[in-house]
């Protein structure tokens, strides 16, 4: 298995872009490590091809199948995958959290907490995307029950009875003094 990756058309034209005209090596044991530094930093595929050990199956299949691309992927390419991955993988994470609510039983499901590192990093990652995802975190109006105009006075409400508490707790406290 390992002779035909070695022996591929693409790792071949890899090989001449990584390393001109140095001899192609016919066996890992022959990639010394000022190579395999080299090949790392300009190739990372062509390296673990080479070595044979812990090669992803994707990459193995590629090669023996032909589709392997004849050219590296520049550190821009790779930069830019990496980071897609990342906002993949933070996206499903839910950095946000979820909104409690009444579901159609009148049970409370209880709010799912965000992570506030992931969100940080999604944010600066890809700010438009945080935000849509920050905005469908936050509880609707309409999903809890009440228009706009009734949540609005409901906090009204709430922020009237907190000044009304703290005004009789300071009346009680300079009563006692």
């Amino acid at each position: 298995m390992l002779s035909k990756v070695l022996k591929s058309t693409a790792t071949l034209r890899r090989w001449i872009t990584a390393c001109g005209d140095l001899p192609y090596p016919s066996s890992a044991d022959q990639i010394g490590v000022d190579l395999a530094l080299k090949l790392q930093m300009v190739d990372p595929e062509l390296l673990l091809i080479l070595q044979g050990s812990n090669l992803p199956a994707s990459l193995e299949l590629a090669v023996l199948e032909g589709t392997l691309a004849d050219a590296a992927p520049t550190q821009q390419e790779r930069a830019d995958a990496a980071k897609a991955a990342r906002i993949e993988e933070l996206t499903t994470s839910n950095p946000f959290g979820t909104p409690g609510y009444f579901d159609a039983d009148g049970e409370l499901v209880p709010p799912v907490p965000g992570n506030t590192t992931a969100a940080f990093e999604l944010e600066s990652l890809d700010p438009a995307l945080a935000a849509r995802l920050r905005a469908e975190a936050q509880p609707a109006a309409a999903t809890i029950g009440m228009s706009a105009e009734q949540a609005n006075f409901v906090n009204a409400e709430m922020y009237r009875a907190r000044m009304e508490s703290l005004e009789e707790a300071n009346y009680s406290l300079q009563t006692q003094f």
